[in-house]
């Protein structure tokens, strides 16, 4: 279920690359990106591990019906935005609202003991065919947004996602004009397609399951009744925390307050923010989640004179108290936050404090390390909490802890 702590993390994303969003087509184009990619940032990860928790299928079966066709989505949505205005209007936003309300969504099937109006011997039976209904529901009810963009592939072609994947560099513009309708059969025809044929003759041995499934992905949600009632209860809990935009630039995120009125008792009940103190962990969480892109994209420049990153004996050295500032620059956070972020991180303990907190360096102008040199101090992290070992750049000969 969506929470405090994952709006948080996707701070970073929220505001990155605005202008390539926008009506118009992007004058550069967007690489596709691997599926391994796409998950790994660790709030989806955190979002998965989630939902297998909340599955009652064996690791083979939630595998073939869950997991699967949950990638093949995935790795449709590539860097969509959800829509073109919103809290999901970041490059990457469809996946992360995919993600979260289908979690949610199979969270709360769990207080029900489905079907409705079943005997107890029969929803004990049923019940997980039913918990996958929610979950195909929920999945492409988010997936039907693919529609909503016009996509234009390097080589002049029109991509349509009930093609193929994308394979090549891309540009999208969002369609002006998209009916409910459209995007209703869009999500159906999508839900036929990469359903897997063994989920479909598991659902039609009990067949009104199957018909609530049909029912929904072609347009009669009302009519599935319990069905429409929890994915609609995912949807509006997953946006909950957007229904007061969040003014980040030109507030303290400390000291921002999340309007909660909408949300159900036992929601907040699993997200008490113990107010400042939490506040703070998340701010941590906001700063880890952009170094952790901003690295891995090559947005942070890495081992250069006045780089704020450098690698050195297979750890991630960030110069402080720069590389702070450099966080709260770009999300026109005030500077004056910078003490309260070095705190959220150090709360974090992703670094290395065997020595205290910080550690000195020495950055020579030559590879014999002599003669000339820049200091500074900043924090050393395990380069595998960042890079994997096909992305991890190279270390800085230049480079001396002292």
């Amino acid at each position: 279920m969506l929470n405090l702590k994952l709006h948080f993390q996707r701070i970073g994303l929220f505001r990155k690359i605005k202008k390539e969003i926008n009506s118009e087509i992007p004058s550069n184009s967007l690489l596709p990106i691997s599926l391994n990619n796409l998950l790994l940032l660790p709030h989806r990860q955190q979002l998965l591990k989630s939902l297998w928790n909340s599955s009652s299928l064996s690791q083979e079966a939630y595998t073939q019906f869950y997991k699967t066709p949950l990638e093949q989505c995935i790795f449709l949505m590539q860097q969509f935005p959800l829509s073109e205005k919103g809290a999901y209007n970041y490059l990457g936003g469809m996946v992360d609202y995919m993600l979260e309300v289908v979690t949610c969504a199979s969270k709360l099937s769990k207080n029900h003991m489905l079907p409705i109006d079943a005997s107890p011997e029969e929803q004990a039976e049923q019940g997980t065919v039913w918990h996958a209904v929610i979950v195909y529901a929920s999945l492409f009810s988010c997936a039907e947004y693919l529609c909503h963009f016009e996509v234009e592939l390097k080589s002049g072609k029109r991509w349509f996602p009930l093609q193929e994947p994308l394979t090549e560099p891309y540009r999208f513009r969002f369609i002006s004009e998209t009916s409910e309708t459209q995007m209703r059969c869009f999500g159906a025809m999508l839900a036929w397609k990469i359903i897997p044929p063994d989920a479909i003759n598991w659902l039609s041995q009990h067949p009104k399951a199957l018909e609530a499934l049909s029912m929904y992905l072609t347009g009669f949600r009302e009519q599935t009744g319990i069905v429409d009632n929890i994915v609609s209860k995912a949807i509006a809990l997953t946006l909950a925390p957007f229904q007061r935009e969040i003014s980040l630039p030109e507030s303290d995120v400390l000291s921002e307050t999340i309007s909660l009125e909408k949300r159900e008792p036992t929601v907040i009940s699993e997200m008490q923010l113990r107010q400042a103190d939490n506040q703070i962990t998340d701010m941590g969480n906001a700063f880890w989640q952009w170094l952790i892109e901003r690295c891995v994209n090559g947005d942070l420049s890495i081992n250069q004179p006045n780089a704020q990153i450098h690698i050195i004996a297979g750890y991630v050295f960030i110069v402080t108290p720069n590389i702070f500032y450099v966080f709260l620059t770009e999300m026109k956070l005030p500077k004056q936050d910078k003490d309260k972020l070095q705190k959220a991180f150090e709360r974090l303990k992703y670094h290395r404090h065997d020595r205290g907190n910080m550690f000195t360096c020495r950055l020579f102008q030559n590879e014999l390390l002599e003669g000339q040199f820049k200091k500074l101090s900043g924090y050393l992290i395990p380069a595998n909490k960042i890079f994997t070992s096909n992305n991890k750049p190279t270390e800085n000969p230049l480079l001396v802890v002292v």
